[in-house]
């Protein structure tokens, strides 16, 4: 710190985060079994359901870095990614949609789970696909710590290695204090803050300059145009992800209510919409400001140092804005990893239920593994570049099991042995993992990434499903 005056910048947000940890600490008192450290031990009603969904999905790293440097790039062409994934909440919450059906409320756990079915030979491919689960939200989650480190560098003067280590240390902290509940409890909060946080400072970015006016809409020529593959690269990743994303699941089991889940869905969708409509309009006006000054920049750290300013009162709304974006998100993603490795890989493998601590020892295990990777990514892509592409590669990874999960809600009757999805989930994960990193400095052809991913597991699946229907007597 250089001054104190520079300290009181980051004190509301230090308030904050002992807020959060002294939640999470509480809850823990309360949490006594498996079932609500996962689950919660408070019911999900609808507003709480949506507050979840929303802080949930509204991570510091695609919802705020990735979105926000998007619209700086592409101007108004970015409202795709958000209508795709507004698309992919409303449609999660139709009333035909198996994650909100009665059958699945009342005795169902896991996305994993419900892919496996009821066939006695559907281990292998529930183990097979929690570890699709996990690979994806282990690098989701090593690049959100590795982005908010490096925003958290331009107010601290210390290595970023050093703040990824103490960031890894509050989750872990908070996590094992209060598991699930605590998410339910403080994404309230952290609701809140996301939302007046960006409402107030779409107002003082206004007061600072015209860009939101008419100048910006004039000025959407400056804008590059959007990247070969990238809307329905948009409509794979941000609407259909949302049926293979793990959290939106577990959130549904742990409402155990169709009204609930369906009303949350849209409200959460509703207020997901808003607030990325003006980070988008941010990041607009941001570019609209730098296309005036001659200072356009290829750098999604330094967008964000622009959006920072001189503004002490800016800097710290900021801070505590991004600071519950990477809480809200990050938990949710070790939550939802333990619960897969011990739900779906652990107790179908050695036929045990898994205790509480011994749960808890493999979320350490998790988490030293996402700091692994976070380091990797701190050395190999200091300054950030590539992120995007790194991100794509993962989520391709979680696209490839949309096809098992479509024949789950649209054929439930039709029985099928675990062969399909087994090949889907290995020539689809390869092509993933390959392309992904083969085309890591490519944008272009990193956009066709979830595409070749998403065609490679449904055709692969669709071809050996004939081979393996199972006739019963």
């Amino acid at each position: 710190m250089d001054s104190f005056s520079d300290f009181l910048v980051i004190a509301p947000a230090i308030l904050l985060l002992i807020g959060f940890l002294f939640i999470g600490y509480t809850c823990s008192k309360d949490v006594k079994t498996r079932k609500e450290f996962f689950f919660g031990k408070t019911r999900l009603r609808t507003l709480s359901f949506a507050c979840n969904m929303f802080a949930s999905n509204f991570s510091f790293i695609t919802a705020i870095f990735v979105l926000l440097f998007w619209a700086y790039l592409f101007g108004f062409h970015v409202f795709w990614a958000i209508g795709t994934a507004i698309f992919g909440f409303v449609l999660f919450s139709f009333p035909k949609i198996a994650p909100v059906s009665s059958e699945f409320l009342g005795k169902g756990k896991t996305l994993h789970q419900f892919i496996a079915g009821e066939h006695p030979d559907g281990r292998l491919l529930r183990m097979a696909s929690a570890f699709v689960t996990i690979i994806t939200l282990i690098g989701f989650l090593a690049a959100e710590i590795f982005i908010f480190a490096g925003f958290l560098s331009l107010y601290i003067s210390l290595s970023t290695h050093y703040i990824a280590a103490f960031l890894f240390v509050i989750l872990l902290l908070y996590t094992l204090w209060g598991g699930f509940e605590a998410v339910i409890r403080t994404d309230w909060l952290q609701s809140i803050v996301l939302s007046v946080g960006f409402v107030v400072f779409t107002y003082l970015l206004v007061v600072r300059s015209s860009g939101l006016t008419a100048t910006t809409i004039g000025s959407s020529g400056n804008f590059a145009p959007l990247p070969l593959f990238f809307v329905p690269m948009l409509f794979i990743i941000n609407g259909l992800w949302q049926f293979s994303a793990m959290d939106m699941w577990q959130r549904s089991a742990a409402a155990k209510d169709l009204q609930v889940v369906r009303k949350g869905s849209l409200l959460g969708a509703v207020a997901f919409l808003v607030i990325s409509a003006l980070v988008v309009l941010i990041g607009i006006s941001l570019r609209i400001e730098d296309n005036i000054s001659g200072n356009v920049t290829d750098s999604p750290m330094a967008v964000l140092a622009t959006m920072i300013g001189n503004s002490r009162i800016v800097s710290s709304l900021l801070l505590c804005v991004f600071l519950s974006a990477y809480i809200s998100t990050a938990d949710s993603m070790l939550i939802a990893m333990a619960l897969s490795l011990t739900e779906d890989v652990i107790n179908p493998l050695l036929k045990l239920e898994t205790s509480l601590s011994l749960t808890k020892v493999l979320i350490v295990i998790i988490t030293f593994l996402s700091c692994g990777l976070t380091y990797v990514l701190i050395n190999l892509l200091p300054n950030g570049q590539f992120l995007t592409g790194f991100l794509l590669t993962f989520f391709s990874c979680q696209v490839i099991l949309l096809p098992m999960i479509f024949k789950r809600v649209f054929f439930p009757q039709t029985v099928i042995t675990q062969t399909p999805g087994i090949i889907a989930v290995v020539l689809g994960l390869s092509v993933a993992l390959g392309l992904g990193f083969a085309w890591l400095k490519n944008e272009d052809l990193q956009a066709f990434v979830p595409i070749a991913s998403f065609c490679v597991s449904c055709l692969a699946f669709l071809l050996a499903v004939p081979a393996c229907l199972v006739r019963e007597t």
